[in-house]
């Protein structure tokens, strides 16, 4: 919950992909990490997220990245690292 009203997350791993939905109110903003280093196996909904205008500021680390999203609906996906 925030001042802006709920924020909700569900995640799960099955069959070698990470997915991720995320809920983010309105006038707000979120920082997501997900666990892969390649932006090229991360998927928002049928994009590769290095392609979408929904997701900026990517940093990528060894073993994760992490990106800004601003309020709405978001259905990620992501080759799990084995």
């Amino acid at each position: 919950e925030s001042i802006r009203g709920p924020i909700s997350t569900f995640w799960k791993i099955e069959d070698g992909y990470f997915t991720l939905k995320v809920k983010i109110p309105p006038g707000s903003s979120a920082t997501v990490f997900i666990p892969q280093s390649d932006p090229g196996k991360i998927w928002l909904d049928d994009k590769l997220i290095g392609t979408s205008i929904l997701v900026t500021d990517i940093l990528l680390t060894k073993d994760r990245i992490s990106f800004k999203i601003g309020s709405g609906e978001y259905y990620f996906r992501a080759s799990f690292p084995e």
